[in-house]
């Protein structure tokens, strides 16, 4: 269903022992190259702009989240004093262990069984520890792990010990790798411009020495006053087979809908898929906007979208077989409608959603979750 450019069959030598064939002079073979040149330049220019629009169904569906897989993996996750666990933001596998985000500033490891093994880093705001955790990610070639908390960016060996860090003048509010070297996305926000307030977007590359080496501006947002406004699952860099794709929201009280997928195309973002919610987006005097468009993940085959207009929903957009679901709350396991599965590995169409049910003493303490992997069909 996604366009891509194809490549001409043509090449040089062929165009040539054309224009010599059928070209009666120089200024003739110069003009026709010219227009071929334009012509396959043109073409592969407007292939980037071709943008796919897919509408989300204006209705309540119920879809379990069996109905989409072929297999779930359930772990539970070791309970004790040492490998106790907030509310977790993020799940990540790294070196074939489950790394654990969590709300106390906390990054667990966990093996694939569930078996607490340690802590990425003590708490605090000395070199080597986490404070505020915004991303981690994982340099897959060397094994090295990259943590981004406060202002600092921390590196860690494959062994999970501490290297080095550095420190930079704003936050590094998601990581990712890309052709073989680490990015960071980045806010440079309310900047004050013509009496109006400016957030500016940035994608910024990182050197081996954890130095900023390049940057690319991706986007200006302007408003009339001070807010800021964020969402606490930041899914917005979707990689697959086929490329890597970026969504990030904006939901500060403006009436323009962000509801288009980028794809990156060497330093460059091209709008790739646009969803139509058919909605027609309003503030009311709160300035609560009518419809947040949180999370837009792209696997291999299928697309996930985390969304608010009057409910907090959950699109699925199945991307070989046209199928759409438009789920209140979320999809359903086990009595509950509102899961919502987030991204683990989207080359292989593995989410993972948490499962918060068990006690191991009704009175008092609450055992730490389940990690659902789920591979979709």
């Amino acid at each position: 269903m996604i366009s891509r450019c194809k490549k001409s069959s043509l090449n040089l030598e062929m165009i040539s022992n054309f224009l010599q064939r059928y070209c009666k002079n120089i200024l003739s073979i110069i003009v026709t190259f010219g227009l071929l040149i334009l012509i396959f330049g043109c073409s592969k220019e407007d292939s980037k702009n071709q943008v796919e629009v897919i509408n989300i169904p204006q209705r309540n569906d119920r879809v379990k989240v069996q109905e989409i897989s072929s297999k779930i993996t359930s772990i539970q996750l070791e309970t004790s004093s040492d490998s106790y666990l907030g509310r977790i933001d993020e799940v990540k596998i790294i070196n074939d262990h489950l790394f654990i985000l969590d709300d106390l500033k906390k990054i667990s490891i966990f093996d694939l069984d569930g078996k607490f093994k340690s802590r990425l880093a003590p708490i605090g705001d000395g070199p080597g520890e986490l404070g505020v955790i915004y991303s981690i990610c994982e340099d897959r070639d060397s094994g090295k792990i990259y943590v981004s908390t406060g202002y600092r960016l921390l590196e860690f060996s494959s062994e999970f010990k501490f290297i080095k860090e550095t420190k930079f003048s704003g936050g590094l509010y998601y990581l990712f790798f890309d052709e073989n070297q680490l990015h960071t996305i980045t806010d440079d926000f309310l900047r004050e411009v013509d009496k109006k307030f400016q957030t500016e977007t940035f994608i910024l590359k990182i050197d081996e020495n954890l130095e900023i080496v390049d940057s690319i501006s991706f986007r200006k947002v302007v408003l009339d006053s001070k807010i800021i406004s964020g969402y606490r699952y930041k899914n917005w860099i979707s990689r697959d087979k086929t490329g890597l794709y970026f969504y990030k929201p904006v939901l500060t009280p403006d009436l323009l809908v962000r509801d288009t997928l980028y794809e990156k195309i060497g330093n460059n973002f091209f709008p790739i898929l646009k969803f139509n919610f058919n909605h027609n987006v309003s503030i009311d005097n709160n300035g609560v906007k009518s419809l947040n468009i949180y999370n837009i993940i792209k696997s291999n085959e299928h697309i996930i979208i985390e969304f608010q207009d009057e409910l907090r929903r959950v699109a699925y957009i199945n991307l070989n077989n046209g199928l759409s679901k438009n789920m209140p709350g979320g999809f359903s396991f086990s009595g509950n409608d509102d899961i919502v599965i987030r991204p683990l590995d989207l080359e292989n169409e593995l989410f993972y959603f948490i499962h918060y049910d068990k006690y191991s003493d009704s009175q008092t303490q609450e055992m730490n979750p389940v990690v659902n992997i789920v591979k979709l069909k």
